[in-house]
């Protein structure tokens, strides 16, 4: 299975610049996730590489072919969308087959590869039902069944669990991860959720306005991230930044402070604050306390945390585990 690599590669539609020069290297049988918000180009990327669009410049290989040119039927992807697009008239079976009916396999191949798709996602006993008999986590896996049977180098996902309900995100999130370790094949998942982000990827690409910001493993980011925009994105609930003299104190145009490495102290602390609001999750709480020299600051703190709004606390933060950025936005040494 091929690397893909995509070398100063830029796209506009008019006068918007969607992709500014991006360059990128996805290592042979990586699932990598490319995150940010909506219009950051990031589904954009992902439909230069499927073939569906064209870049205006560079280069965009798939192993040691530059794929500029090919169609899509030629780059040996599978995409799977958002959107199902399964045939209503069809049953499981006859979805996942229909493309591999005009590409020249015997019958019995077809056959296989559909049986051994339906095994690997648990459709076996799903077959002869129609959309309209499934779940929506049942389609989906339907829709990633029909490009598993394509047997491709790479997999393309363009946000294919926002449809789903919470707990189904969760499930189908877990069943993807596992079919990536079963397959092996390179993986490009695109999305706007961080949490899915960092539960899935090998290596996370961070953009922003059509450019990298970061690349890294989850971890990489969540303790080093390189500028403000990937602090302030990953991560949840996301990083306290605070500024003004209270960063000044530190070194700092902008200090970070990741909710966890904040504290309500029994007595002294760094800075005294007013509780805003609580939110209790079982295992953890988070509170909002609003500090003068800080601003509104969330406390990540022990599930039986019993603190009310409008409580006067002491908030002590880990020395240890701060992030500094300067006037630029970028991380300090």
């Amino acid at each position: 299975m091929p690397d893909v690599r995509l070398h100063n590669v830029s796209k506009s539609f008019g006068t918007e610049d969607v992709l500014k020069s991006v360059s990128l290297d996805i290592v042979d049988g990586e699932f990598a996730v490319i995150v940010g918000p909506s219009g950051c180009g990031k589904s954009t990327l992902l439909r230069l590489l499927a073939g569906l669009e064209q870049a205006d410049a560079g280069d965009i290989e798939i192993g040691d072919r530059r794929v500029n040119d090919l169609a899509p039927a030629a780059r040996r992807i599978a995409m799977v969308f958002q959107s199902y697009a399964l045939y209503p008239h069809m049953n499981v079976y006859r979805n996942m087959a229909f493309g591999l009916k005009f590409s020249g396999l015997e019958h019995s191949e077809i056959e296989r590869r559909v049986r051994k798709a339906a095994e690997t996602l648990k459709l076996d006993g799903l077959l002869e039902r129609k959309p309209a008999e499934l779940s929506g986590g049942q389609r989906q896996r339907t829709a990633i069944g029909r490009a598993i049977v394509r047997e491709p180098d790479v997999f393309l996902f363009d946000e294919p669990l926002s449809n789903l309900d919470a707990a189904l995100r969760v499930n189908t999130r877990l069943e993807l991860a596992g079919l990536h370790r079963s397959l092996g094949t390179t993986m490009v998942y695109v999305t706007h959720d961080q949490v899915e982000a960092m539960t899935l990827a090998d290596r996370i690409i961070v953009m922003n306005e059509g450019r990298v910001e970061q690349t890294g493993t989850p971890l990489e980011l969540y303790r080093e991230p390189q500028n403000l925009f990937v602090a302030g994105f990953i991560g949840a609930p996301r990083m306290n930044l605070v500024t003004g003299a209270a960063a000044q104190e530190f070194g700092a145009e902008t200090l970070g402070i990741r909710p966890e490495h904040l504290t309500i102290a029994p007595r002294a602390g760094d800075w005294t604050a007013t509780v805003s609001m609580v939110e209790h999750l079982g295992s953890d709480t988070y509170v909002y306390a609003d500090a003068a020299e800080a601003g509104t600051l969330i406390v990540r703190a022990g599930g039986n945390t019993s603190v009310e709004p409008g409580a006067a606390v002491k908030l002590k933060l880990d020395r240890s585990a701060i992030h500094r950025f300067d006037a630029g936005g970028t991380r300090m040494t």
